[in-house]
């Protein structure tokens, strides 16, 4: 019993990174054979893939369908048909398009990705799948507008404000790339939203920074909020449950920072 549990995780680890490596080398092939954007399934999404070596639509590819199985039975019981989201750290979209289905043709969903050329391809997603109730930002979201770099290593899933909060940055192969984004208060460019349901905000430790500039939203929407908050960002993980409690919101499961799992993210409920 003891072998078995410990061969079973060893063995899907191996197939997991040759499956990866397997669906890279595809993707390489195909575009340099064309030297053209095509696009693959993510689950029920279609992506681009635009042949910039961006790690990140491999993974969705391998994993697609499990993760969109497991996020559809999360987010489904807090997102209802007419439900307004707001989707801070968009990367590619996935989740944005899971939002977009399960807030229906009367809901809105409302997204910001700071990376233009991530951007250009959440752009090209919502267009390629008719999510016409997405309307989409290229911005990142802060305590104060202006300007700052986004530093992204292999995989634009883990591109962040703060370059020390890079996950494995340690270990990144390569140079990260630097690019000036903007940043806008989502108090600012949100003001005349009539209604917030649900917020899910992933910034690779920037969290708390996005929190500070949407106090207002929050005191008038009080939106349920799904937040990564995890050791691996610690001190600004503290400040933004912090300030989720300023506003008396609970946490499921039970906040316990100093033992998450690297990305680990929380449903926020009003108090």
């Amino acid at each position: 019993m003891q072998r078995s549990s410990f061969v079973g995780p060893l063995f899907h680890r191996a197939y997991n990174r040759i499956a990866l490596a397997g669906t890279k080398a595809y993707f390489k092939l195909r575009h340099g054979l064309s030297k053209q954007t095509f696009w693959v399934r993510t689950g029920p999404v279609l992506m681009p893939v635009t042949g910039d070596s961006d790690l990140q639509i491999p993974h969705y590819y391998v994993y697609g369908s499990k993760w969109w199985r497991l996020e559809e039975d999360l987010f489904s019981a807090h997102i209802q048909p007419g439900s307004t989201v707001l989707d801070v750290g968009a990367n590619h979209g996935f989740l944005t398009a899971l939002f977009s289905m399960l807030a229906g043709a009367g809901g809105k969903v409302i997204a910001f990705e700071p990376s233009p050329s991530v951007c250009s391809k959440l752009s090209a997603m919502v267009s390629q799948n008719n999510l016409s109730t997405v309307t989409v930002f290229n911005a990142g979201c802060g305590s104060k507008p202006g300007q700052m770099n986004l530093y992204t290593p292999q995989s634009s899933g883990n591109a962040s404000l703060r370059p020390e909060n890079i996950q494995g940055a340690a270990q990144v192969k390569g140079e990260l790339k630097k690019h000036t984004v903007n940043i806008v208060r989502l108090d600012d460019e949100l003001k005349s939203l009539d209604r917030l349901d649900f917020v899910k905000i992933d910034t690779e430790g920037f969290e708390d920074e996005v929190l500070a500039g949407m106090r207002g939203l929050i005191e008038r929407f009080r939106p349920i909020i799904y937040i990564e908050l995890c050791k691996q960002f610690h001190a600004s993980s503290e400040r933004a449950a912090a300030i989720l409690r300023e506003f008396n919101y609970r946490f499921v499961p039970e906040l316990d920072i100093e033992h998450s799992s690297n990305g680990e993210s929380y449903l926020a409920f009003p108090g």
